[in-house]
């Protein structure tokens, strides 16, 4: 099982783009932290991510996450997550179909300003 890491004190600064990517297992982004306040912190839209999809354990991304009509196959876990967008929606999971569980807990944020 393929695994996608970008964990463990990660940073990016710009978009992290997996756009319409294939990943045989779990997208691991624990503690990691990506910055794009201008756009996409993240663009999953389209994967496909057979595993789970961990945003969390000290995950912050200013800019959109975005996991527009993407499919993740077991489960999305944002536990202690931290997203902000000044420029828009901080998560973007519209049409995403997660065959699992879907965490938001244990002192996960959101903010955004998006009015749509």
């Amino acid at each position: 099982m393929a695994v996608f890491f970008l964990r463990n004190g990660f940073t990016a600064e710009g978009e992290v783009n997996i756009l319409f990517s294939t990943i045989g297992g779990n997208l691991d982004c624990q503690n990691a932290q990506l910055t794009n306040p201008e756009g996409k912190a993240l663009n999953a839209d389209g994967a496909k991510i057979n595993g789970s999809v961990f945003l969390r354990d000290g995950f912050k991304a200013n800019g959109e996450v975005n996991f527009l009509i993407a499919t993740i196959g077991k489960g999305l876990d944002c536990s202690g997550a931290q997203l902000t967008n000044p420029n828009g929606k901080a998560l973007n999971a519209d049409r995403v179909n997660v065959a699992g569980y879907v965490f938001l807990r244990g002192g996960f944020k959101a903010a955004s300003t998006s009015r749509r």
